[in-house]
């Protein structure tokens, strides 16, 4: 069989007339599955496609109820984002491309653009790309949305398929000096493309037929591919691209773990672009420009006029013909990393191709993963990677050491970017939505991104990618606060650049309260400390913690030496006395985020205040004093609305009132030109607002086993939404319990009702599951799984990624229903390698919304409540991340109809389980499990 190849761009309506020519000649790849004879019953598999889909995001299955003539036709159900194709393929007997070959088929569609493609292969022609021959889409027709059957036919179109042939041989012809040749060229697969945009889209298609085919002696047909061959002819290709004497160095190189831009290190300030101007992205002080797709001329001429840069992927003929100096202004090419993992083989080709085709040498190619981190990083040369935890259970305080397990993991220096969160999750947003028809803002404080970017930096990072799924420039409220937010950071950031370019990460210094972490990055000229005073709340409220004198020791610094706080204001000489721990620094007014610079250097002063200098816009402060304002708003707003539905909070109207106090004498110091002196005045009313949202979100909490149990309590402005939720709840109303096995007490019941059992393939670990007996809650068994490293692995072995997890049953679930998962869990020793413990996620609220357990102390409960946009299936996935053991019992699932009901209260069930810490590990039995040790369902 014709191996498969490069791709193809399938809907020329989605491009340009000139990259709808170009692509109509590129090389396709499909997925095949068993061989069927033309007209007989298809069978269509998920070939490539340029939308990020997921399992759960394409579906096919026989319909008997949708079918055009034959008993039962096919039904694919697609989910999808932006992109441009969504091949689905299915083989055919080889037929020879004649004039009379006709493929079609019939389809059904309510969107446009669903478009038929042949799969030509040419047998006599190896592919300069991969093993096997060289194989081409030859398009055919689009069909149009109608409620009705329609017919794809190549019968419809002007060109017949040979000569389709004909136009895409002569183009590889004359791109390239290689031989074409088309001898005994036939079919041996039918596409669909059926993208038809972004969102949900169902396609019938019933009765394919080829026409006019004469069959194929796969055993007869000419075969002169070779592995020399194809490399001689690799060499051939790509001889116009590497054998150009007037390539150039990029501007942009990876010189050891530091990015320099023309010989200089460089910080990259990356924002994800959703169609905003791009002079505004650079006025919030972004440098650099993600775009999802290559950069269009006129895109990249902008970005040279602003002094900024554009990462986004190569050009889809990279490999086929030359990058041009265009280009110049890429700082990186990106890979779409994901849909490569299982192949690194093509995606080690892709990078070739990229790098042999670019006009400039050396042109860094940044992969975007959390996993695979070692293959990867001998790939790419730079590694971006991250999530978003505000919102969900991860520790913020956390995100450092979690940067670099993953950087860690690649063994391989080189420089890496870290993700930094803008907006809450989109899964807690839908979450909202389903459960109360509405979704107030969410904005995220300004102190939770600063801590999050001085994670980021304490990890090593020498760059920042602010994801942004919502455009910046919007007239709302939470877009201003978000660009005024974003461009307060950015301010900061700039003033640190001399450190996180390229200065090393040494030894936290130590501090005499354990809560407070230190971070010292060094350069000959200076160091830089970054002070963080956490709470190990910041995933949901961040900056509460107290305005006051903040004192540390520095062991290392010299008695030339002078130690800086790097204020809103500019830099300001900090006091300083000798200690036998060494130098001890004192900040006054410290808040909970704050950066000291030591320095011996006068140049490095004169040059920080310089970065002071505000040429135009507002400064540090003025930003500051704006963004306190409005969260001063907000919070008056939420605790007038807690106060009319009768659950006022006394403390957190203390608090509002002091905040209000500080900032209005704030504002009028800053309005008299003592900007400095208000600094201490608006720290405390941040604190204060700080103060007031952990206090209203930890009173809701109060009766939840765990801060994500209820996605409505993930933000402060949601806490009116979870109180007039509660009054629409019967507690007498929960169903019974809708998950079948999740008492583990019969392997038999688990298995008929589709509980599954899922390994990786890691080198270096065991993986066990089992129904033991040592330790239950009720019943003779519980669910056991456990992650071990081989003899030879020491157990603080870092984990690459999941290494087992097991899938619940189904539990179908209708919109508009709140679901209420409920179970205990036991983890009796600290979950190593890394740092999300036992995960316990579901198929509504995603992995946003996850738990996550690291140690119990015996039985812990855990509840999360979740409600469905639509009718759907809900399971539960158990994810042991790490090495170590837990105990799973008693999981179950309870449904209950969001309707109009006595008033009562959102809690722990109390119905079918004991109160929380009354249940004790049961004694151990003679036998540690009541099934196979190694079970499989």
């Amino acid at each position: 069989m014709a191996s498969e190849s490069a791709i193809t761009q399938p809907n020329p309506r989605l491009a340009s007339p000139l990259f709808g020519l170009f692509f109509s000649l590129l090389l396709a790849t499909s997925q095949l599955t068993a061989q069927t004879s033309p007209g007989s019953e298809a069978s269509w598999t998920l070939g490539e496609t340029d939308c990020a889909i997921g399992s759960q995001d394409w579906k096919v299955c026989q319909s008997t109820s949708q079918f055009h003539s034959t008993p039962s036709g096919w039904q694919l159900d697609i989910k999808s984002g932006w992109g441009t194709k969504i091949l689905a393929t299915t083989p055919v007997s080889p037929s020879y491309i004649i004039d009379e070959l006709q493929p079609s088929v019939w389809i059904k569609s309510s969107r446009s653009g669903i478009q038929l493609y042949a799969r030509a292969v040419l047998p006599n022609t190896p592919d300069p790309r991969e093993e096997g021959p060289v194989t081409i889409l030859l398009a055919g027709p689009v069909g149009v949305a109608a409620p009705r059957w329609q017919k794809l036919d190549f019968a419809d179109i002007r060109e017949t398929l040979p000569k389709l042939l004909e136009q895409a041989v002569w183009k590889l012809r004359t791109r390239f000096d290689i031989r074409v040749d088309t001898s005994e060229a036939y079919i041996d697969s039918v596409v669909l493309n059926v993208y038809s945009g972004p969102g949900s889209n169902t396609v019938w298609i019933d009765d394919l037929n080829i026409d006019g085919a004469v069959p194929v002696n796969l055993n007869k047909v000419t075969n002169n591919v070779s592995n020399d061959t194809r490399y001689s002819v690799r060499q051939v290709a790509f001889q116009q691209l590497t054998g150009n004497p007037e390539r150039r160095p990029a501007l942009s190189r990876c010189n050891s773990n530091i990015l320099e831009v023309r010989d200089q290190p460089f910080f990259v300030r990356i924002i994800q672009f959703n169609g905003e101007p791009f002079e505004m992205l650079r006025d919030l002080g972004f440098n650099t420009i993600e775009l999802s797709q290559t950069a269009t001329i006129q895109q990249l001429r902008q970005v040279e006029t602003l002094d900024m840069w554009i990462v986004c992927p190569p050009p889809a003929s990279a490999g086929v013909e030359p990058i041009s100096s265009d280009f110049d202004r890429v700082l990186a090419w990106t890979l779409d990393s994901e849909r490569w993992l299982n192949d690194m083989n093509q995606l080690t080709n892709r990078v070739r191709e990229i790098r042999q085709s670019d006009f400039r040498e050396n042109r860094p190619v940044v992969a975007f993963a959390n996993t695979y981190m070692y293959d990867l990083a001998h790939v790419a040369d730079i590694i971006s990677t991250g999530f978003e935890p505000i919102g969900g259970s991860f520790i913020l305080s956390q995100y450092s050491d979690w940067i670099q397990q993953r950087m860690q993991l690649a063994q391989n220096k080189m420089p890496f970017w870290a993700t930094i969160q803008t907006e809450m999750p989109e899964s807690i947003r839908q979450q909202t939505a389903a459960i109360a028809m509405t979704v107030p803002p969410l904005p995220l404080d300004a102190s939770q991104i600063k801590f999050m970017a001085y994670e980021a930096i304490a990890s090593g990072a020498r760059g920042m990618r602010f994801v942004s799924r919502s455009r910046l420039d919007g007239g709302d409220p939470v877009s201003r606060l978000r660009r005024l937010t974003l461009q307060w950071l950015n301010s900061h950031l700039r003033h640190m650049e001399p450190w996180i370019c390229g200065g090393a990460v040494v030894n936290r210094t130590e501090s005499a309260d354990r809560n407070q972490q230190l971070t010292t990055l060094s350069t000959p000229l200076g160091r830089l400390i970054l002070i963080q005073r956490a709470s190990q709340y910041e995933q949901w409220v961040a900056g509460d913690a107290s305005v006051s004198t903040f004192r540390f020791s520095d062991p290392s610094m010299g008695t030339s030496e002078q130690p800086y706080h790097l204020s809103e204001n500019g830099l300001m000489l900090l006091d300083s006395g000798r200690e036998i721990s060494g130098n001890e620094i004192q900040v006054e007014n410290c808040g909970p985020l704050e950066a000291v610079v030591i320095t011996n250097e006068p140049l490095v002063v004169n040059r920080m205040a310089e970065t002071f200098l505000i040429a135009a816009g507002q400064s540090q402060s003025d930003l500051h004093l704006e963004i306190t304002n409005q969260w001063l708003a907000i919070a008056q707003f939420v605790n007038e609305q807690l106060a009319r539905m009768g659950q006022g909070n006394a403390t957190a109207s203390g608090l509002i009132n002091d905040a209000n106090n500080a900032l209005r004498q704030a504002q009028s110091l800053v309005a008299s030109g003592s900007s400095m002196t208000a600094n201490r005045l608006l720290f405390l009313a941040d604190q204060h607002l700080a103060s007031a949202r952990r206090n209203i979100l930890d009173g809701s909490r109060s009766r939840f086993t765990s801060a994500v149990s209820s996605p409505l309590l993930s933000h402060v402005t949601l806490v009116p939404l979870h109180f007039d939720l509660t009054n629409r709840i019967d507690p007498g109303a929960w169903q019974p319990n809708g998950l079948a096995g999740g008492d583990f007490e019969n392997l038999e019941l688990m298995t008929s009702n589709q509980w599954e059992n899922h390994r990786s393939t890691l080198n270096g670990f065991n993986t066990h599951v089992e129904l033991a007996t040592s330790r239950v809650v009720r019943g003779s068994s519980a669910l056991l799984m456990k992650v071990e490293p081989h003899d030879q692995f020491g157990d603080d072995s870092l984990v690459d990624r999941t290494p087992l997890w097991i899938h619940s049953g189904p539990v179908p679930v209708r919109a508009g229903q709140l679901v209420r998962i409920h179970g205990w869990i036991n983890v009796p020793q600290y979950i190593k390698g890394s740092l999300e413990g036992l995960r316990i996620a579901d198929s509504i609220g995603g992995p946003e919304l996850a738990e996550r357990i690291s140690l119990t102390s015996g039985w812990q409960e855990f509840s999360v409540y979740r409600c469905p946009a639509q009718d759907t299936q809900l399971r539960i996935t158990f994810e042991m991340t790490g090495v170590g053991q837990a105990f799973i019992d008693e999981v179950q699932v309870n449904l209950i109809d969001l309707s109009g009901s006595t008033s009562a209260t959102l809690q722990q069930p109390t119905a079918t389980t004991e109160p929380a810490g009354q249940f004790q590990p049961a004694r151990p039995r003679q036998s540690n499990s009541s099934v196979d040790p190694n079970i499989d369902f």
